[in-house]
């Protein structure tokens, strides 16, 4: 028989969850004095001693926290930190004038020279990347006679003995990039450093015509440069990506993939084409800092086990669904869009000679959303249950896993969506009556409103409690209470708090809640059955004692969506930027229109009909063209 265990506090023995207090919770609890005499590090405590003796405190602890009583020693020793930092950049500085003052003059030519020189042997011949730290640089020119004490000088240009740290900072590498514009006026092959500030503004969604007037300033390369750099490392990604996984022989994978679309860019409307959305699978492998997962015994010969997940419900997690979240919160053109599509998708990562090798012994995990947990767990069950030879073997290294940001997401919109009218009325208090949320805010709106709606019900909440009481079956007071002391925190951290922060047990009881208490009573579409697919993985690894749990437990931040997801936020930046030109084609034939201009030459075709038309018309019609032209690149630029 197995040991009973019980509370070292209370002596329960019956209880949902026994945790211990050890480690950095256990340092924490001793240091605010939550500790007693009797207990030891290690110590077992029962879920309600854990949350009232120790948790509970603590988050209050940290919340009541709002400044920090320094002392007189304190503010004295850090006057004096300051005072020996200021002397030490006044001995520096001193150092630097007496070495210029020793040197004979600087010749520009031979520096600018020497400095080309160098950087050129270190991107074309070395083949290495640019320097972007001022000490890096100064460790390289002091190994040149010539360049020995030029940094220096552009030091003390900068008069640092009249600024601050900070701005010094900002101030070494405003010299860095003087250095490189310097160098690349003798050798204009010297470009590596324009190249990076290039493709930062152009991933940002800096149109080409700003790339290009930023080129002749010399700040950076021309858009078709950047262009055909962008070609050159798309043509050369799969021996990148096979260089990549060379790096990683011995760990872990963690794979995104998910359905890139256009349908939410904004785009203008025209009567001359129809608009067809445009798909493509974004692909993404993360390197995990653990050791690659065994593919023995990863996936569950069920599939999905509705026994093992009633067990566990009724062990672990049914005692404490009926409290509100807030009393037992825990310390905190490829197109997808079937099997084949997926199967397809997963084929390009296994078509890699390296990742063969690799999945033949080792599992990865797919963290998707829900049609990538759907259509591949799908794949799954034809190739194992029903012996589809269609489906290829190599789907069975793919263990699909829920996307902890996509919970979020559906569950914030699922809350706003139920009840729209309340947070609408409210947003109407904050920001006016004019002011409407929507039926579909933008999602940092809807954001927005369920935090301020969680901080006044946090500062409120003492008070209706007084008035009404815990023991008050008012249908109405009952929802509120358990929307504002449930679900809104429970969405605003399922993510946010527990899953970035890696909190393992935390995340696993909010999933389970927003099953219950959200996807299942509302009846949201798909996102009822996802958390089941997850839970039964989990409870088949945690009674196999599988080495996926470790990765679940221990680095619970690495199987996360968010990548991919920024990702499609950059790809959408840019497209935007990209379709300007087509808006702005489509504003000029609307404005044809209200001319009442039938005909219009287009560059596309070669012949055109010949106009018959008055020159001074013609001459009037071109002016009113460019005016409305002007006026509704205004507009559209403010949109």
């Amino acid at each position: 028989m197995s040991e009973i265990i019980k509370c070292k506090e209370c002596k329960a023995t019956e209880s949902s969850r026994f945790r211990p207090l050890k480690n950095e919770k256990w340092s924490q609890a001793e240091r605010n004095g939550l500790t007693k005499v009797t207990w030891e590090e290690g110590i077992i405590l029962c879920n309600l001693c854990y949350m009232s003796l120790v948790e509970n405190p603590l988050q209050k602890l940290k919340k009541n926290t709002k400044r920090v009583k320094v002392s007189v020693e304190e503010a004295e020793d850090v006057v004096g930190n300051e005072v020996e930092a200021r002397e030490e950049v006044l001995y520096h500085v001193e150092t630097l004038m007496k070495d210029v003052e020793d040197v004979d003059t600087i010749y520009l030519i031979e520096v600018v020279e020497t400095m080309a020189r160098t950087f050129y042997e270190k991107e074309h011949v070395k083949k290495e990347g640019p320097i972007y730290s001022y000490d890096e640089l100064r460790k390289v020119f002091q190994a040149d006679k010539n360049l020995n004490n030029f940094l220096d000088q552009l030091y003390l240009v900068a008069k640092p003995l009249e600024r601050g740290e900070k701005t010094m900072d900002r101030m070494k590498k405003l010299i860095v990039h003087i250095c490189y514009l310097l160098a690349s006026l003798n050798n204009s092959k010297i470009n590596s450093f324009k190249f990076d500030i290039a493709f930062y503004l152009d991933s940002v969604g800096t149109s080409n015509e700003g790339l290009d007037t930023l080129a002749k300033l010399g700040v950076t390369t021309t858009s078709r440069a950047v262009d055909q750099k962008k070609k050159k490392v798309s043509d050369a990604h799969e021996e990148y990506v096979k260089n990549s996984l060379l790096k990683y022989p011995d760990n872990a994978f963690v794979l995104n993939v998910d359905d890139y679309h256009n349908i939410h860019v904004p785009q203008q409307s025209d009567s001359t084409s129809t608009s067809r959305p445009a798909h493509m699978a974004t692909i993404i492998a993360n390197p995990c800092p653990v050791s690659a997962i065994p593919r023995n015994g990863a996936l569950n010969p069920k599939i999905i086990d509705d026994e093992l997940i009633i067990k566990h419900l009724d062990e672990w997690f049914i005692i404490n669904l009926g409290i509100p979240y807030n009393e037992c919160k825990l310390g905190h053109t490829g197109n997808l869009k079937n099997v084949e599509n997926y199967t397809n998708a997963l084929r390009i990562v296994h078509n890699q000679e390296l990742m063969q090798r690799y999945l033949s012994d080792h599992i990865i995990p797919v963290v998707a959303d829900w049609p990538g947990q759907f259509f591949i767990r799908k794949a799954i069950v034809h190739r194992l249950l029903l012996n589809n030879e269609v489906i290829p073997s190599f789907v069975t290294s793919f263990v699909p896993i829920m996307g902890p940001l996509h919970v979020s997401l559906n569950g914030r919109e699922l809350v706003y969506k139920k009840n729209s009218f309340l947070f609408n009325d409210i947003y109407k208090g904050i920001f006016g009556k004019k002011k409407n949320l929507g039926k579909k805010p933008h999602p940092w709106r809807i954001d927005l409103i369920l935090y301020l709606m969680r901080v006044a019900w946090f500062d409120i909440s003492n008070v209706i409690y007084s008035k009404f009481g815990h023991t008050c079956k008012n249908l109405e007071f009952l929802y509120l209470t358990d929307l504002l002391g449930n679900l809104i925190p429970l969405v605003l951290d399922v993510y946010a708090a527990h899953h970035r922060e890696g909190n393992w047990l935390a995340y696993e009881e909010a999933c389970m809640r927003c099953w219950c208490d959200l996807f299942l009573r509302f009846d949201r579409r798909n996102y009822k059955r996802s958390p089941l697919m997850f839970f039964s993985d989990i409870f088949f690894w945690m009674d196999t004692n599988h080495p996926m749990m470790n990765i679940v437990t221990n680095h619970l931040a690495s199987l996360s969506d968010c990548f991919v997801e920024t990702v499609h936020s950059i790809i959408r930046r840019r497209y935007l930027r990209d379709a300007i030109k087509s808006n702005v084609e489509a504003i000029k034939v609307s404005m044809m229109k209200d001319l009442g201009k039938k005909e219009f030459m287009d560059e596309n075709v070669e012949s055109a009909d010949e106009d018959d038309s008055d020159a001074e018309d013609v001459t009037d019609d071109i002016a009113a063209i460019d005016n409305l032209l002007e006026q509704a690149k205004k507009n559209f630029f403010e949109l």
